[in-house]
C-alpha cells in the first residue's frame, strides 16, 4: 500500500505507520535538490507498481525533509535524495545506482523473511545439509523478534527458528572444512556481544578473500592479525597446502583472522603490492598487524599447520623476522585518469585539478603499503562510483609519494582525507581534512556538511 507517492507524508502519518511496525520503502527528498527532482519519475514508477501489487509486503513513503523534521533530525540523513527500508523499526540504507531495477530488488531482497521457520524434527536435517546454521529457539516473543532483525540486519541466509520450543538460546552449527562444530549462546541479555558471537562463530576459519567478502575480513572489532595464504587454487596440491592452513586457522582462531589469497581473483591482485607478492613467490603465507605503520609484516615458505603455527608465535613473542611493506613505485598519469569514477591525481594534475572553480574534489592521501588505507580502498571506490554523476562533486585519489612534490600540500598521515570547495582558486588551503570514523556513513555525513555550506552544489 502506498502511504504518500505525490503527496509528501507528515511526521503525524509517519509516527502512525510505524507504530504498526510495518516492511517499508521510503524517499527522502527535497525539493532544492537537483539529483531528488531527476529520481521522482523512478520512484514514481517504483511506488505505482507496489500499490498495483496486491502480493507486494511493502508500503511506500514519501517524506519531504522541510515537512517531516523526526526523519531529518533522528534518521541521520545525510544526503539527498536517501532512500530506506523499514523492517520491525530498523532501517537499511540503498546504496546502489538509482534505477527502478535496482530499486526492485533492495524491496524484494528486504521483505522476504529473513529467517526460515523449521520444527524441531527438521533440525537434524538442516544440520547436515548445510555448512552454516544459525538457529534460535525462544520461549519468549521479544527475543525471537529480535533475532529476526538481527538475520536482516547482518545479511546471511543461514538463520533458522525451531517453532514452539520452550528454550531460549542461539546455537550456531558449522562445517567449516569438514570438521563440524556446535556453539551454543544461551545467555542473550546483553544483545551486543550476542551479534558479536553470532559473527565470530559463524566465520569459516579461512575466509576466501573477495570484495564481497572484504568487510566480512575485517567485521570482528579489536582484532588487528591476519594471516594470508597467497597462492593459486586451481594448482595442483592447493588443498592439501589449504588444509594445513585450516588446520593452524583452528588453533588460533581467537587470535588471528586467517585469510586465502587466490591469486587467480582479480581483486585479490589489487592487494600484491602491499605484500610485494610475486608469481614467482607462491605459495607463500604472510603474517600482517594492522595496529602498526612499518615493520608490521611477517612471512614463511613453509605452509604446514606447524610451520604457520610457527610464524604465528614468533611474531607474537616479538623473534620473527619482520619487514616494511614495500615502497611504491614512482607514479604516472594514466591517460584515462579524467574518464575514470575514481579520478586518478598526481603530482602533475593535482593543483590543476582541486582548484577548478566549477568543480568541488574529495581526495584521499593514501600510500599502498599502509594497512589502513588498505581497507578503506574498497569504501573509496564505492563513493566514486556513488558520485560519478555528481554535477560538482568528484571523488580522487593521490599517492602519498607525490606529496612533497606539490607545493603547499602538508600531509601528516595515510590515508589523509581533503575537501576542495569550489571556487577554491590557487589557494590550496581552503581544503577542509575530514577527521571522523573511516567508514562510508561517515565520510557521506562530511561531504553533505560541506556540499550544504552551499545548497545548489547538493
Amino acid at each position: 500500500a502506498v502511504v504518500s507517492t505525490q503527496s509528501t507524508g507528515t511526521d503525524e502519518n509517519l509516527e502512525q505507520v510505524l507504530s504498526e511496525e510495518p516492511l517499508m520503502i521510503v524517499f527522502v527528498y527535497t525539493d532544492w535538490c537537483g539529483h531528488c527532482k531527476a529520481t521522482f519519475p523512478i520512484w514514481e514508477e517504483v511506488a505505482t507498481s507496489i500499490n498495483g501489487n496486491a502480493n507486494s509486503k511493502t508500503k511506500v513513503f514519501s517524506a519531504d525533509i522541510e515537512v517531516n523534521k523526526k526523519i531529518h533530525n533522528d534518521w541521520d540523513v545525510t544526503s539527498f535524495p536517501t532512500i530506506f527500508y523499514l523492517r520491525g523499526g530498523e532501517r537499511k540504507l540503498f546504496s546502489e545506482t538509482r534505477s527502478s531495477l535496482n530499486m526492485f530488488k533492495f524491496i524484494e531482497v528486504n521483505e522476504q523473511d529473513p529467517v526460515l521457520q523449521i520444527s524441531q524434527a527438521d533440525l537434524e536435517d538442516v544440520i547436515a545439509s548445510t555448512d552454516l546454521a544459525i538457529v534460535g529457539e525462544f520461549s519468549d516473543a521479544a527475543n525471537s523478534k529480535w533475532f529476526k532483525l538481527l538475520a536482516w540486519n547482518l545479511g546471511y541466509s543461514s538463520f533458522y527458528h525451531v517453532e514452539e520450543s520452550t528454550k531460549d538460546r542461539i546455537t550456531v552449527y558449522s562445517q567449516h572444512e569438514g570438521k563440524p562444530k556446535q556453539r551454543v549462546i544461551s545467555d542473550l541479555t546483553e544483545k551486543d556481544k550476542v551479534e558479536e558471537l553470532v559473527k565470530k562463530y559463524r566465520r569459516p576459519y579461512v575466509i576466501p578473500f573477495s570484495r564481497e567478502a572484504h568487510l566480512l575480513t575485517f567485521e570482528i572489532k579489536d582484532r588487528s592479525l591476519s594471516v594470508l595464504l597467497f597462492h593459486d587454487h586451481a594448482e595442483e596440491g592447493s588443498e592439501e597446502r589449504l588444509a594445513q592452513f585450516g588446520m593452524a586457522a583452528r588453533a588460533y582462531q581467537n587470535d588471528c583472522t586467517f585469510v586465502e589469497m587466490d591469486m587467480a581473483n582479480g581483486y585479490v591482485k589489487m592487494f600484491t603490492n602491499f605484500f610485494g607478492v610475486k608469481t614467482a613467490d607462491l605459495p607463500i603465507v604472510y603474517l600482517a598487524d594492522t595496529s602498526k605503520q612499518s615493520e608490521n609484516l611477517a612471512k614463511t615458505k613453509d605452509i604446514t599447520e606447524s610451520g604457520v603455527a610457527q610464524l604465528i608465535e614468533d611474531f607474537l613473542a616479538g623473534t620473527a623476522e619482520t619487514s616494511a611493506p614495500k615502497k611504491e613505485a614512482e607514479d604516472e598519469l594514466p591517460e584515462d585518469w579524467e574518464s575514470r569514477s575514481l579520478k586518478y591525481l598526481t603530482s602533475d594534475n593535482f593543483v590543476s585539478y582541486v582548484t577548478t572553480p566549477e568543480r568541488a574534489v574529495l581526495v584521499m592521501v593514501h600510500k599502498e603499503s599502509c594497512p589502513h588505507c588498505v581497507k578503506m580502498k574498497p569504501i573509496w571506490e564505492d563513493l566514486a562510483e556513488k558520485y560519478k554523476e555528481h554535477p560538482t562533486l568528484k571523488v580522487a585519489e593521490l599517492k602519498s609519494s607525490n606529496v612533497a612534490q606539490i607545493k603547499d600540500l602538508t600531509v601528516q598521515k595515510v590515508p589523509t582525507i581533503l575537501f576542495y570547495p569550489t571556487q577554491t582558486g590557487s589557494d590550496l588551503s581552503t581544503a577542509v581534512e575530514y577527521e571522523g570514523d573511516r567508514t562510508l556513513k561517515g565520510v557521506e555525513e562530511f561531504i553533505f556538511t560541506q556540499l550544504s555550506k552551499n545548497k545548489d552544489e547538493l
